[in-house]
């Protein structure tokens, strides 16, 4: 994922099913790890939007 942000990406999710983790990359931050969140947020680069993990766990 950081190649992703390094390369110019905004947002990046890494979802681990198995475990149940988000991870989200934005640049210039260290990766935040949600534990078996209901939904994330991806905001403010797509305002409004949020992923329901929901269906994916």
């Amino acid at each position: 994922m950081q190649e992703y942000i390094d390369n110019g990406a905004l947002l990046g999710l890494l979802i681990a099913r198995q475990k149940q983790t988000v991870h989200v990359y934005r640049p210039g931050t260290t990766p935040e790890i949600l534990a078996s969140p209901l939904s994330v947020s991806c905001s403010p680069e797509l305002p409004g939007f949020e992923l329901q993990m929901r269906k994916i766990w």
